[in-house]
C-alpha cells in the first residue's frame, strides 16, 4: 500500500498515517479474449460445474463446434490465467426478440431495447427515455437538434381520454366515464365490469389502463391501483359505429433498430467468480460496440447470482405472466465516471430535460428552484452526474421531527440513536434517477451523506403516494435499497392527565417510513425471485407476506403476489362505522395499514381462485386468468357464507357440490370491504335510514353482536332489527361466546332488549323466499323453525353469522387438484401439504391424523403468529432448495419425528358491543379447557376482579393460573381503555405486576383500570420491555465459574428434593437467600437501570441515577439543608 504524507512540514512516521491502494493493484483485471477450438477441454468442465444440462443436450464439443461454424450474431469469450488456461467463459448472442420482451415486460424506460427513431410515438403519461440527449451521449455521438418537422412525430403524445372523447364529441349527447370502487345500486353486480354501451374494446382498455399505468421509476413494480368496477353511463352510440372504427390508445410504438444482446451462458471458476463479473460484462459490450443493452433471462426459481448486482430487474407488465425474470444493464452504467455534487442554478435546464416526460414533475422543479435560488432555504439539492451529464437529481432537507419518528417507528432496530447527533438526520423529498444507473444507488447515497454530513436518511411514503391516480410527485427510485421500518406500539398515557410532549402542531398525513445509512446502503442484498403466490388475505396470510417483505434480513423476496377478492384489509378509505363492524384481533387496523408499505413489495390480484393446476404450477383466478407460481400458500381460512338449506346439504352428501348464487340482500361480513358494502346497501334499502326495513341477524357470536352495535351507531333503529339465535351445539351454553362469563352475557342481552331489538332464541333458519329479476335475486322472507313450529318472517336484509365454512370455489379447486382434504386441508407440522410446492396455514387446515393433534389445530391460536412462523419455515425451505438445487422430498412419507410447533402469542378479541360497551378479551392460546374440568383437576387458578358491568369504573377480570401467571384478561366498560396495554399483561407473573395478588388480597386495589394506569406500570407496556425480559432470562440461566453452583442447579436440587411437587417454604427461602447479593442480582439490577436510562425519553416517570444526581447537584448550597 502507498503511504499518504501529511500536509504539515514535518512528516514523521510516529504520527498517524493514512495508506491507500488501488483496486486494480489488489485484483488485476482479467485477461479476456475470443474462444478458440483448443479451449473446448478447458471450457466444458467450467460450464459443467454449474449445470450438467448443456453437456447432456449438446455433447462434449459444443464450444469447439460453435467456433468451427461461426455465427455472426454470437460471440464466445473466455478469461485466462497466467498460464493461458481458461478460468471463465461467456456466450453472447445479439439475436433477441425484443418485441416479445416488450410485450411482457415494462421496457418503456429502456426505449423497449431499441434505438431512438423519429417515428417513435409515446402516449400521455407513459414512461419514456429522458431525452434524445440521453441516447446521443451514450452512443458517443455529438448531440444535434433535429429539425422541427422531424421532432414533432417523435414527441407526439396521445392522451387516452382525449382520443376517446374526440371520437364521441359529435355523436354522443352525454358521455360520462367514471371509475367507481364500489357500486351501491342493487341492480348492478359488485365484482364485475359493467358497461351500458356495447363497446367491449373501450371497456377492456379502461380496465387495463389504470392498472398498467407506468410509474416513474424502475422500483415501482408492485404499486398500482386496480379499480373494482368501471362504468360508462349514458353513451349514445350511433348504430353504424362499430368498435373497430374507434381509434383506441395502445402502448408506445418504437420503430428503431434493436439495441440489445443477450447473455446466454456465464460460468467461472470459484476463485475468480466474485471479481470477474464486471470485467466480463465490460468485455461483452466491446464485442457489440453498436449495442447499448445487455439482457439476461433467468428462471424465477434460479438462485441469486452476485453478478446480477450490475443489472436492473425489469418488472412484468400488468396482467402478464412470463416464465422468466428479465435483467438489463446499459453500457453507460458500467463505463464512464460517476460523480455527485451540489446543484447549481445553471443545472435547471438539464434537470428539466431529465424530468420532461415524467408525470407529476412540477413539484420537483419547484423544490429545485427553492433549493438553488434561496440561500436561506432548508432544502438541499444534489445532481448525479455521468461524464458531467445530469442523470439524476435528489432533493432533501434536515429532518426536524426526529423524536416524533423515533417514538412511532422501530428505527432503533437499525441504528444506535444515542450515538447520532440530532442534526444528522435528513429527509429525502425527491430522488429521480435514470433507471439504468440504479445499480449505483449505494454509491450515490454514500456520496450524498458525505457531502451533507448526514448519517441517516428517511423517506416518508404517504398513503396517497401509493396510487398513480392520487400522487402529487414521482415516486423515488431509491426505495428499492432503503429499509422499510415497521411502526411501534406506543404507550398510551392516561395517568392524571399526562400527555406526550412530541405531538406536532399540525398532524402530518399518515405515512410509512423508509430509511438508510451508508452502512445499510452498502449491505449486499440477496434477491429471491421465486414466485410466491398467497391465496387469501386473512390475518395469517397478510402476516406471512409482511414477514417475508419486511423481515429484518438482507434477503428480499421480489415476487410476492396476494390473491384476494377485496385486496389487502383496511387498505381502502372506509368510515369508522365499517371498521367497528369487525372485532380487533390484536394487530391489523386502519392505523397500522397506513404505517406499513405493503403495496410496495406485494402485488395484489383481485379475484377468487377457482383452479389449482399442480403439474403446470399455476392457479386460475375467476375473470382474471392464470397466475404461475413456484410456491403456493393457501391461507384463505373460513368465512361466513350464505346459509345452506336441507336440499343443498343432501346434494353435497351425494357428491354434488354447487356454488349457488347469493341474493343481493344477503350480506356477509368477513372484512372491511364487505362491511362497507353492507352499510352502503342498507343505506340504499332504507333510503338513507328514512324508511323502515326488516333487518335479520342470524347467529350467536362476538362478530354478530359487534355488527349490531355498528348498525345502531350508523343510524339503524333497533326496532328494525331481528336477532335469531340458532340452536346451540351439544355441551355448550349461550355464555360460551363470552368465555362462560354469565355477567357479561346477561348485560349484553339486556342492552339488546333495551334497544327494542326482537330476539328469537333457538330458532333455526330452514329456507328463504326469493324475488327473481333479471338483475338480481332478492330475499323477500325467510322460514324459521323451533320444535316443529314454523314461522315466516319478512326480511329485507339478512346478515348470516351462524358458522364459518370454506368458500365453495376454493374447496372445489383444492379437491380437484388432488390435495389431501379431510374436512380441512391436511398439512404437516412444517405447514406442507402433500405437494412439496404448496403450503397452507390458518383455520383452513388441520394436522395429519397420525400426529393426533386435534387440540393443536391452528384455529385455537393467534393467526398472526402462525403466519410469521410459516414465513420463517418457507424462508429456510427456499434457502435449502437454492443450496441443494432440488426440491425436498414429499412430506407425509418421512420425517416421522416432526413435532407440533408451539405458539405462545395470546388470542385477542376487542370490539364495541350493544349498549356502547367496550369489550376486550385476552386469553391463553390453545384449546380452552372447560371450567368445570379445570376446577376438578385443580388447574383453574384464581380469579381477581374489580367493578361490575353496571358500575361506573367498569368490569375488569383477571385469571391467574396455578403458577400465578396472568392467563386471561377481560375488560368490559362504557369508557375507553387501553386495549394494547391489556394485551401486554398476558404472560406476566403477578409479582412483576407490583405484587398484584398480595395487594388485591389486602384490598389495596379497587379499580384495575386505574391500577394499571399508574406510572410504575409504564415500562411493562413499553415495546422494548420484552427485550429486557429475554436478557434477564439469559442471565438467570447462565452458569457460574464453579460447576454446580449456578442458580439453575440450586433450583433443580430443590425440585428433586420435593419430588417435583410444590416447593416447601424453607427451601424457597434458601434459594432466595443464595440469590440475594449474588452476581445474578447485580447483573439484573444493572440491566434494569441501563434499560430505564436508555429509554428515559419514552419512560420519564422513573427516577434513574441520572435524575438523582440532578436533584442532589446543589444540595450543599441549598438553604433547605443548611443551618440558618
Amino acid at each position: 500500500m502507498i503511504r499518504v504524507p501529511l500536509r504539515c512540514s514535518v512528516d514523521r512516521y510516529s504520527r498517524q498515517s493514512v495508506y491507500m491502494t488501488g483496486c486494480h493493484l489488489e485484483n488485476p483485471r482479467l485477461r479476456i479474449r475470443r474462444i478458440v477450438e483448443e479451449d473446448n477441454d478447458d471450457v466444458i468442465p467450467i460450464i459443467h460445474a454449474e449445470t450438467a444440462l448443456v453437456k447432456q443436450y449438446y455433447g462434449e464439443f459444443y464450444a469447439s463446434e460453435m467456433v468451427r461454424y461461426p455465427d455472426e450474431q454470437r460471440r464466445l469469450i473466455v478469461s485466462e490465467d497466467d498460464e493461458g488456461l481458461a478460468t471463465g467463459v461467456m456466450f453472447l448472442n445479439s439475436r433477441v426478440d425484443v418485441d416479445k420482451l416488450s410485450e411482457n415486460f415494462e421496457l418503456g424506460p429502456y426505449n423497449s431495447l431499441r434505438k431512438p427513431h423519429k417515428n417513435d410515438r409515446f402516449f400521455s403519461e407513459s414512461m419514456e427515455p429522458a431525452s434524445e440527449t440521453f441516447f446521443s451521449i451514450f452512443s458517443r455521438k455529438p448531440h444535434e437538434k433535429m429539425p422541427e418537422g422531424v421532432i414533432a412525430p417523435s414527441a407526439e403524445k396521445i392522451s387516452p381520454e382525449q382520443s376517446v372523447e374526440e371520437d364521441f364529441r359529435d355523436t354522443a349527447s352525454t358521455s360520462t366515464i367514471s371509475v367507481d370502487d364500489r357500486s351501491s345500486k342493487p341492480n348492478e353486480p359488485l365484482s364485475e365490469t359493467t358497461f351500458l354501451s356495447n363497446l367491449p374494446s373501450i371497456a377492456d382498455y379502461f380496465n387495463t389502463y389504470y392498472q398498467s399505468k407506468l410509474m416513474t421509476s424502475a422500483f415501482v413494480d408492485s404499486i398500482f391501483d386496480i379499480p373494482r368496477q368501471a362504468t360508462i353511463v349514458s353513451a349514445d352510440v350511433p348504430e353504424g359505429l362499430e368498435s373497430s372504427d374507434i381509434k383506441l390508445p395502445t402502448q408506445p410504438v418504437y420503430c428503431g433498430a434493436m439495441n440489445a444482446f443477450v447473455l446466454e451462458i456465464f460460468a467461472t471458476q470459484d476463485h475468480v467468480k466474485h471479481r470477474s463479473s464486471r470485467n466480463f460484462i465490460e468485455a461483452a459490450f466491446e464485442c457489440f460496440p453498436d449495442l447499448d443493452y445487455c439482457a439476461i433471462l433467468l428462471p424465477f426459481s434460479h438462485p441469486f447470482l452476485p453478478f446480477l448486482d450490475h443489472f436492473v430487474r425489469v418488472p412484468l407488465r400488468c396482467n402478464k405472466d412470463y416464465p422468466m425474470s428479465l435483467y438489463v444493464t446499459h453500457r453507460a452504467a458500467l463505463l464512464g465516471e460517476l460523480k455527485v455534487r451540489e446543484a447549481k442554478l445553471s443545472d435547471r435546464e438539464d434537470v428539466q430535460e431529465l424530468l420532461q416526460r415524467i408525470p407529476k414533475m412540477e413539484q420537483v422543479l419547484a423544490d429545485f428552484d427553492e433549493a438553488a435560488k434561496e440561500q436561506t432555504s432548508d432544502l438541499r439539492c444534489f445532481v448525479l452526474l455521468w461524464n458531467d451529464t445530469v442523470v439524476g437529481v435528489t432533493i432533501l432537507r434536515i429532518e426536524n421531527q426526529v423524536t416524533y419518528i423515533k417514538r412511532r417507528y422501530h428505527v432503533e432496530d437499525y441504528i444506535a440513536t444515542q450515538d447520532i447527533p440530532h442534526d444528522a438526520y435528513g429527509r429525502v423529498l425527491h430522488f429521480v434517477l435514470m433507471p439504468i444507473f440504479s445499480i449505483h444507488l449505494p454509491y450515490f447515497f454514500c456520496e450524498i451523506t458525505r457531502h451533507t454530513g448526514l448519517i441517516v436518511l428517511y423517506y416518508r411514503l404517504a398513503k396517497s403516494a401509493t396510487s398513480a391516480l392520487t400522487r402529487t410527485q414521482p415516486l423515488p427510485i431509491c426505495l428499492k435499497i432503503m429499509v422499510p421500518v415497521s411502526p411501534r406500539q406506543r404507550i398510551q398515557y392516561e395517568y392524571r392527565g399526562c400527555v406526550e410532549t412530541d405531538q406536532l402542531e399540525e398532524e402530518p398525513e399518515p405515512f410509512s417510513l423508509f430509511m438508510t445509512t451508508p452502512r445499510l446502503a452498502m449491505m449486499p442484498v440477496t434477491i429471491v425471485d421465486s414466485k410466491i403466490v398467497v391465496v387469501g388475505a386473512s390475518d395469517c396470510g397478510v402476516a406471512f407476506l409482511e414477514q417475508l417483505a419486511f423481515g429484518q434480513s438482507f434477503v428480499r423476496f421480489a415476487n410476492l403476489t396476494l390473491i384476494s377478492p377485496n385486496g389487502l384489509p383496511y387498505e381502502d378509505e372506509s368510515s369508522d362505522t365499517s371498521a367497528r363492524m369487525l372485532p380487533f384481533a390484536g394487530r391489523y387496523c386502519r392505523e397500522y395499514r397506513r404505517s406499513v408499505p405493503a403495496r410496495v413489495w406485494i402485488n395484489v390480484v383481485y379475484g377468487t381462485v377457482v383452479l389449482i393446476q399442480r403439474k403446470e404450477k399455476y392457479v386460475g383466478v375467476m375473470n382474471q386468468g392464470n397466475i404461475a407460481y413456484d410456491y403456493l400458500i393457501l391461507t384463505c381460512g373460513l368465512q361466513y357464507q350464505r346459509p345452506q338449506f336441507q336440499e343443498e346439504l343432501d346434494a353435497e352428501k351425494e357428491g354434488h357440490f354447487l356454488d349457488y348464487e347469493t341474493p343481493w340482500n344477503c350480506l356477509t361480513i368477513n372484512d372491511d370491504s364487505e362491511a362497507t358494502t353492507c352499510l352502503e346497501k342498507l343505506q340504499i334499502l332504507t333510503n338513507d335510514f328514512q324508511v323502515e326495513k326488516r333487518i335479520v341477524f342470524y347467529g350467536h357470536n362476538i362478530e354478530c353482536y359487534c355488527a349490531i352495535q355498528a348498525l345502531l351507531d350508523f343510524g339503524v333503529k333497533g326496532s328494525w332489527i331481528t336477532l335469531i339465535l340458532p340452536p346451540l351445539p351439544p355441551c355448550t351454553t349461550h355464555e360460551s361466546i363470552f368465555f362462560y362469563d354469565c355477567e357479561l352475557y346477561l348485560e349484553v342481552m339486556n342492552s339488546i332488549s333495551s334497544n327494542e331489538i326482537e330476539v328469537l332464541v333457538d330458532w333455526e333458519l330452514i329456507d328463504w323466499h326469493l324475488i327473481h329479476s333479471p338483475e338480481e335475486n332478492m330475499i323477500e322472507s325467510i322460514d324459521i323453525r323451533l320444535k316443529g313450529e314454523t314461522r315466516t318472517l319478512e326480511c329485507d336484509a339478512l346478515l348470516p353469522f351462524h358458522r364459518k365454512t370454506i368458500n365453495m370455489k376454493i374447496f372445489l379447486a383444492i379437491c380437484r387438484s388432488g390435495l389431501v382434504f379431510d374436512g380441512q386441508l391436511v398439512i404437516d407440522p412444517e405447514f406442507r401439504t402433500n405437494d412439496a410446492s404448496i403450503f397452507a396455514a390458518g383455520t383452513l387446515t388441520k394436522y395429519c391424523r397420525k400426529f393426533h393433534a386435534e387440540a393443536w389445530q391452528h384455529g385455537y391460536f393467534n393467526s398472526t403468529e402462525i403466519g410469521e412462523r410459516l414465513a420463517k419455515y418457507l424462508r429456510s425451505f427456499v434457502d435449502s432448495q437454492h443450496k441443494n438445487g432440488k426440491v425436498p422430498f414429499v412430506p407425509f412419507k418421512g420425517k416421522t419425528f416432526l413435532t407440533i410447533p408451539i405458539f405462545r402469542t395470546p388470542k385477542v378479541v376487542a370490539c364495541i358491543l350493544p349498549g356502547g360497551y367496550r369489550y376486550a378479551h385476552v386469553c391463553k392460546p390453545g384449546k380452552a379447557m372447560l371450567r368445570k374440568i379445570a376446577i376438578s383437576y385443580d388447574v383453574y387458578g384464581q380469579v381477581l376482579g374489580t367493578g361490575s358491568c353496571k358500575s361506573e369504573i367498569g368490569y375488569f377480570r383477571i385469571r391467574l393460573n396455578r403458577f400465578d401467571i396472568l392467563e386471561t384478561v377481560t375488560c368490559f366498560s362504557k369508557k375507553d381503555f387501553e386495549v394494547r396495554h391489556m394485551i401486554k399483561l398476558h404472560g406476566k407473573h403477578e409479582s412483576l405486576l407490583n405484587e398484584l395478588k398480595t395487594r388485591f388480597q389486602k384490598s389495596l386495589i379497587a379499580d384495575f383500570y386505574a391500577y394499571f394506569r399508574e406510572p410504575w406500570a409504564m415500562a411493562i407496556f413499553y415495546d422494548r420491555f420484552e427485550c429486557l425480559r429475554v436478557e434477564n432470562r439469559a442471565t438467570l440461566l447462565s452458569k457460574t465459574a464453579l460447576p454446580g453452583q449456578s442458580l439453575t442447579n440450586d433450583c433443580l436440587r430443590v425440585l428433586i428434593r420435593n419430588k417435583w411437587d410444590a416447593i416447601r417454604e424453607s427451601d424457597r427461602r434458601t434459594v432466595q437467600m443464595k440469590y440475594a447479593g449474588s452476581m445474578y442480582q447485580q447483573e439484573i439490577e444493572e440491566s434494569l437501570l441501563d434499560f430505564l436510562q436508555s429509554f428515559e425519553e419514552d419512560l420519564p416517570v422513573y427516577c434513574t441515577p441520572g435524575k438523582l444526581r440532578e436533584l442532589y447537584a446543589d444540595i450543599e448550597d441549598s438553604p433547605l439543608y443548611t443551618d440558618l
